[in-house]
């Protein structure tokens, strides 16, 4: 015979198996939901700093220009800058080629004995009388590459003679001459650019100034400090005095630089006080 089973002992039974059950269940398999719900709070947390971070520093997009950095100053040193090559002073406008300085001597410069240094000024003394009808000339130790240049002289006409001159794109009887004469008795005052083979000073009259590139009478010559300059530009050459345009006309046959320099004729007397040769 079967034994009957008592109802209430079987649910007892049944509920303390069912005890025992979830007593073996895992801890994340008990607590599953709560699990669930830190996660998800937890990377909504994230994600709103991460869009807040995005809104308040942008990142940099790839197609974003680049940064270039710029040289920074540190004492004692100086940036690389890029390399530019300088323009030859042989070429350049306003460049000082030559300049003289007779504060200790002659300077380098050569000519015959009437030409000295005085009082830190080159001087000719005039002793250099009858000579022919040829310069007493006396040479710039200048080395010229170039032959577009301008000639500034300061200089005092201290006794008449047969006039003075500056020389340039010279050398062995050759260049021009830019000169200023005056025979003293027959008031004869004469400014003119001439070859430096030539002298106005010749003869008197218009067989003398025929050879002349150049020339007018209307400058009237006298014993004060003067500043008298002669550009050469390619061809057109120039005589300024004091800044007043005197004179100017052109010429082909001297188009190097030769040498530069000063001359006298005829017992003329000048002190020269500064010389400079300037690029065009």
């Amino acid at each position: 015979m079967h034994q009957k089973h008592d109802p209430i002992e079987e649910d007892a039974y049944f509920s303390s198996q069912n005890e025992k059950l979830k007593e073996k269940k895992p801890f994340w398999r008990q607590h599953f939901l709560k699990i669930y719900a830190t996660i998800a709070t937890i990377l909504v947390i994230i994600l709103a700093d991460v869009a807040m971070m995005n809104v308040t520093h942008p990142s940099v997009q790839p197609n974003s220009p680049k940064l270039v950095s710029q040289p920074t100053s540190v004492p004692g040193t100086t940036p690389t800058q890029p390399s530019v090559s300088p323009t030859s002073p042989s070429s350049s406008p306003g460049t000082v080629l030559c300049h003289a300085d007779w504060s200790s001597g002659m300077d380098g410069w050569s000519g015959g004995a009437d030409w000295k240094q005085v009082s830190d000024m080159l001087v000719n003394d005039g002793t250099d009388t009858y000579n022919g009808f040829q310069d007493s000339v006396v040479l710039a130790p200048c080395q010229l590459t170039t032959d577009n240049y301008s000639v500034e002289v300061t200089i005092q006409y201290v006794r008449y003679g047969w006039g003075f001159g500056i020389l340039a794109r010279g050398g062995g009887g050759n260049g021009y001459k830019a000169w200023v004469t005056t025979d003293g008795i027959a008031d004869f005052n004469v400014a003119a650019i001439t070859l430096a083979s030539e002298s106005p000073s010749d003869e008197y009259g218009a067989d003398a100034l025929g050879e002349s590139l150049a020339w007018t009478d209307k400058y009237q010559i006298d014993t004060a400090w003067h500043t008298y300059r002669f550009d050469l530009k390619d061809a057109t050459l120039t005589l300024f005095i004091d800044g007043q345009k005197i004179l100017t006309t052109t010429d082909t046959q001297y188009l190097s630089p030769g040498r530069v320099g000063l001359a006298v004729n005829h017992g003329s007397q000048i002190d020269v006080k500064s010389f400079q040769v300037t690029a065009l």
